[in-house]
């Protein structure tokens, strides 16, 4: 897999990432809230209300797809192995199906809609849980 980094959501994420930690909040949590919000759940008011509206300009499976790809190829901190084992299992039977498993993974994440995912991986997925697999791409994604 050859991945080449989307600058734009790199940038956006760890300024926000950097913010939020510095001041010693969940980073993770503010946002995965404000990912999976049309608006914004949780705003600090020392992060720039320009990097929430940048994050919120930049479409939802754009961010996914990035912080998959980059999981996928390796150039991130993995955090839980748990996660990391279900997504590889997940991309390596989508990939033996002749799906593009980073699209549907992407998609899935962002509308939580089960019919992107195959049928022998949905229940692997769901037992795991939505936050626990976000939380992991965007915490190995910014470490």
């Amino acid at each position: 897999m050859s991945y080449t980094e989307n600058t734009k959501v790199k940038q956006v994420f760890c300024r926000i990432y950097k913010t939020i930690s510095d001041h010693g909040d969940n980073a993770v949590s503010a946002i995965y809230d404000n990912l999976t919000s049309y608006d914004i759940r949780y705003e600090p008011s020392y992060v720039s209300s320009s990097d929430w509206r940048a994050l919120k300009d930049i479409d939802t499976h754009e961010i996914y797809e990035e912080l998959l790809n980059a999981y996928f190829d390796g150039a991130v901190s993995y955090q839980n192995e748990e996660v990391k084992k279900l997504l590889f299992e997940v991309n390596e039977v989508m990939t033996r199906m002749g799906y593009k498993p980073v699209s549907r993974i992407a998609s899935y994440l962002a509308e939580e809609d089960p019919s992107y995912i195959t049928s022998r991986n949905i229940d692997k997925i769901a037992d795991c849980g939505h936050y626990t697999i976000v939380k992991e791409l965007i915490s190995a994604y910014v470490k």
